[in-house]
C-alpha cells in the first residue's frame, strides 16, 4: 500500500469497525439493518430519535453521546445496556414503526419492548 493512501485506509477501517461493533463505545447508530438485533440482544436499550435540522436534537446530541460513553466506561456485561441513536430523516421506517413525530424523542426499551413513558421535544 502506498504511504499517501495509508491514512485514508486507516480511517475507512476505523469507520467500518465502529459501525460493525455496536458495543464499542458511545451511542450506537441504529439503522433498519441493526435495530431488531440491538433490541433483541440487550436488556436495556435507550434510544435518541433525532433530526439533524432540529436545534434541540443538536443541543442534546453531545450530552447523549457523553452519557453513552459513561455507560460504556461503567463496564456493564455484554447484552445489558446500550445507548443508541436514530437519524429519523435517514431511517423513516424506524420513525414510523415507533410513531416518532417530534425531535428529539427519547425512548427506553427493556427486553425489546418500549417503556410506556417517553421524552419528546418540540421540533
Amino acid at each position: 500500500m502506498e504511504g499517501k493512501n495509508k491514512p485514508l485506509y486507516i480511517l475507512v477501517v476505523l469507520i467500518c469497525h465502529s459501525f460493525y461493533n455496536p458495543t464499542d463505545s458511545g451511542a450506537v447508530q441504529i439503522t433498519e439493518s441493526n435495530l431488531d438485533m440491538t433490541l433483541a440482544s440487550n436488556e436495556i436499550v435507550f434510544i435518541n430519535f433525532y433530526a439533524d435540522w432540529c436545534k434541540f436534537s443538536n443541543m442534546l446530541m453531545p450530552i447523549f453521546d457523553d452519557a453513552a460513553d459513561e455507560v460504556t466506561k461503567a463496564g456493564y456485561d455484554p447484552g445489558k445496556v446500550v445507548m443508541g441513536k436514530v437519524d429519523c430523516d435517514k431511517e423513516p421506517a424506524i420513525s414510523t414503526r415507533f410513531h416518532i413525530t417530534k425531535y428529539p424523542t427519547l425512548k427506553l426499551f427493556r427486553n425489546g419492548l418500549p417503556a410506556k413513558k417517553e421524552y419528546r421535544e418540540i421540533c
